[in-house]
């Protein structure tokens, strides 16, 4: 909140100053800057202050105008849209919608549009009370309630969550005492609609809040107060040591942006600044640094000699962790990141383990988010990925398996097995939360810490979505007797039903065997204080693959092959059951 300037109650030394409102009229003047108050009520033992705003087409602010708005009377918060009218002559009623400020006086303020409304929700106990934005302000420039938050939000350009206009609470009473916005959107809509803002402000100071006295032109003096976008009526009831109480009440106009200032907020060609990359110039064959403006390069269609915008750049994987730590705000899939709905980015991963993208796809990350990549820049080590060179430039569909990215699809439904002559049991059921999936992906460094994270998040997904009563139940359908299943968990059980359904030892073992080491890793390494059998563990991993990052591909890779058997175990059960006679 801003009111700080703007004094409640005058110093020992200072109430004839405190009765001059020079506080006052500089926090009008402030509170249009950087956020803009909307609407303030604040009260104490000296004092009642009120603002609140609206919008006014800026055709309308002509000579008289300001007159006309001093003579203003009703909250603007408080007008909302309703239905009204009469009867015809038969009787039957004749009733229009009626919009906000329809009948208000003096007429100018007919035309005003409404930034918020204060609205009780009549649906609960109590009828609280809550602010609505204007769905003009709110639709063009995205914002969103956010409750957390106390604000309507929307997304700046990195894809961090940005409070716009912002509901400020007074705890101690448990409401609203000030609403402001952030100018910049406030200007942009002022510049879109040609509106003015409107401030109508009411302030009201006393040594003895008995005296009334505010009509009684023979007991106070009455100034008239012109400032810059300001007009208002200060009212002093004089007593036997000067004034005892006093109003300050007027109308504040801020006209809409124009010229060169409506320009630069509504013109999206703003200047940006573009990064350079260490890049493989394919069309030159060479390595270099090349700056990944527009300007910079060349497509297709036109040959100035300059690198082609497909120009790649490599980076160490690292540059992935950022966007992998955070699934809220990112969303990471095996050739693509979405930030939000601000901003994406193609890359893939070669052979050496680097990530590349091109230099077209780079320009369009924010200033910010190049120079990121860029400290993860380095020369290429080995080409573009095969994947890449056949999707991007042979123009094929990339048919090859990649684990992790069917494992994801194989796990978007229920995975079910049936005993004969009983329906199938769902063995296996998707999270309910999309975050499981989100949270997969390969290891973008060869820390234990990322990769023991990475251990836990594959098992949320995997093991903890198996179905242990109903693969219970299912083992006693296939006749399993009950000391034999009370007490076993998921996957063991799951071996019993395999088992039961007549599948022979290799097949069990490929089903179960990646489940088996999964969830050992899971609990023998969750602990960051691991005890010998954890420590056995990431050497012995590290020894067979080479590093922590190649062995957990490995590990997705056998639980994919898992999930893949166990789909077409289902499909070929219910092959079997649609050929039953039962079924023609």
């Amino acid at each position: 909140m801003r009111h700080t300037t703007l004094k409640l109650a005058p110093g020992e030394q200072d109430v004839d100053n405190w009765f001059q409102f020079e506080d006052a009229l500089a926090f009008l003047d402030e509170s249009l800057t950087a956020s803009a108050t909307l609407y303030l009520s604040l009260d104490s033992d000296h004092s009642h202050a009120f603002v609140a705003a609206a919008l006014l087409p800026a055709r309308l602010i002509t000579g008289n105008a300001v007159n006309e708005l001093m003579r203003w009377s009703t909250n603007v918060l408080e007008q909302r849209w309703g239905y009204g009218g009469g009867f015809h002559e038969d009787g039957s009623p004749d009733y229009t919608l009626i919009p906000p400020f329809a009948w208000e006086r003096p007429a100018i303020i007919q035309h005003a549009v409404p930034i918020l409304w204060r609205r009780e929700n009549s649906c609960e106990k109590g009828r609280p009370t809550y602010y609505e934005a204007n769905p003009e302000i709110t639709h063009p420039h995205d914002l969103h309630w956010i409750e957390e938050r106390s604000a309507y939000c929307t997304l700046d350009e990195l894809g961090d969550v940005r409070d716009v206009i912002i509901m400020h609470h007074d705890q101690e009473r448990g409401r609203v005492v000030e609403i402001t916005m952030l100018d910049e959107i406030l200007a942009r809509h002022m510049a879109l609609g040609d509106y003015a803002l409107v401030r109508f402000f009411d302030i009201d100071r006393f040594r003895d809040r008995s005296i009334i006295g505010f009509d009684s032109p023979e007991h106070a003096s009455v100034e008239q107060v012109e400032r810059e976008g300001i007009r208002a009526r200060l009212t002093r009831i004089p007593g036997e040591h000067g004034a005892v109480r006093a109003y300050l009440r007027g109308v504040q106009i801020n006209p809409p942006p124009r010229g060169a200032a409506k320009k630069a907020l509504l013109d999206d060609r703003k200047q940006r600044e573009y990064e350079s990359f260490i890049s493989f110039d394919w069309k030159h064959q060479r390595v270099a640094e090349i700056s990944c403006a527009p300007e910079a390069l060349d497509n297709y269609f036109t040959d100035t000699d300059k690198p082609f915008e497909t120009t790649p750049a490599f980076f160490r994987r690292e540059v992935l962790l950022r966007y992998q730590a955070d699934s809220d705000k990112y969303t990471v899939t095996d050739r693509q990141i979405h930030c939000r709905s601000s901003w994406s980015l193609d890359f893939d991963v070669n052979e050496a383990r680097q990530v590349h993208a091109y230099l077209i796809d780079l320009q369009h990350l924010p200033y910010a988010e190049q120079k990121y990549w860029r400290s993860f820049n380095e020369e290429p080590q080995a080409g573009i990925s095969k994947r890449a060179f056949q999707t991007d430039f042979a123009g094929r569909w990339d048919l090859d398996p990649e684990p992790l990215r069917d494992l994801k699809a194989r796990l978007s439904a229920p995975i079910s097995l049936k005993a004969a002559n009983h329906n199938s049991a769902i063995i296996w059921a998707p999270p309910r939360e999309q975050r499981y999936y989100d949270e997969v992906h390969y290891l973008a460094s060869e820390s234990e810490k990322e990769w023991r994270e990475s251990i836990g998040t594959l098992h949320r997904l995997v093991v903890e979505g198996l179905q242990e009563n109903a693969l219970r139940q299912l083992a006693r359908d296939l006749g399993e007797q009950e000391p034999a299943v009370k007490d076993l968990r998921s996957i063991r059980l799951l071996e019993r039903v395999l088992r039961r359904l007549g599948h022979g030892d290799d097949m069990v073992g490929e089903i179960i065997v990646p489940l088996v080491e999964l969830n050992e890793l899971r609990s023998k390494t969750a602990s960051h204080r691991q005890g010998e059998d954890a420590k056995l563990l990431i050497r012995n991993a590290r020894k067979k693959h080479g590093n922590l990052a190649s062995h957990y591909r490995v590990l997705v890779r056998d639980v994919d092959g898992t999930v893949q058997k166990l789909r077409v175990l289902q499909s070929a059960a219910a092959a079997t059951d649609d050929a039953s006679p039962d079924r023609r």
